[in-house]
Order: C-alpha cells, then sequence, then structure tokens
C-alpha cells in the first residue's frame, strides 16, 4: 500500500514539472519495489525508469543515465533485448 501511494504522489508532482517534489517519493518507490517484489523484478525496473524521468525532468544526466541502466540491466537479465526495430 506505501508503495501505491509513493508512486501516486510521485507521478502527480511529475506530471506537474515539480521533479524536486517528485524525487524522494520516486527513490521511496525504488527501495520499496526492492523490498517487495525482489532486485530482478519488472516492477523495479519500472520504478528504475519513473525515477530516470525524474532525473530527466530536473536535467540531472547522469542519474538519469545510471536509473535506466539500472532497469535495462534489470530487463536483460529476464531475457528482454533490444531489437533492430525498436533499438
Amino acid at each position: 500500500m506505501e508503495l501505491d501511494v509513493e508512486e501516486g504522489m510521485g507521478s502527480c508532482l511529475r506530471f506537474l514539472d515539480d521533479y524536486k517534489g517528485a524525487l524522494p517519493h520516486s527513490e521511496r518507490c525504488v527501495e520499496l519495489a526492492r523490498i517487495i517484489h525482489g532486485k530482478q523484478s519488472l516492477q523495479l525496473a519500472d520504478r528504475w525508469v519513473a525515477l530516470g524521468d525524474v532525473h530527466c525532468g530536473s536535467k540531472q544526466w547522469a542519474d538519469a543515465l545510471k536509473s535506466f541502466n539500472e532497469a535495462k540491466g534489470i530487463l536483460e537479465s529476464n531475457g528482454w533485448t533490444a531489437t533492430k526495430e525498436y533499438g
């Protein structure tokens, strides 16, 4: 339940372009998803992507890249691969 609340708060603030306000909620979502769903779960990958979006909105490019790479690693460990059509 806490994960749902944090995700909702982070999403609302992100959509309002309040990336500074969204950051702690998005970071907490990553922590909770890791605890609840596991280190290699697709749910955790989704939370890493959302955190990357927050970093992009804040123009924190290095942190965004780190978040997206974390998600990519999880997806690859679950058998997901890039295709020529979609990159």
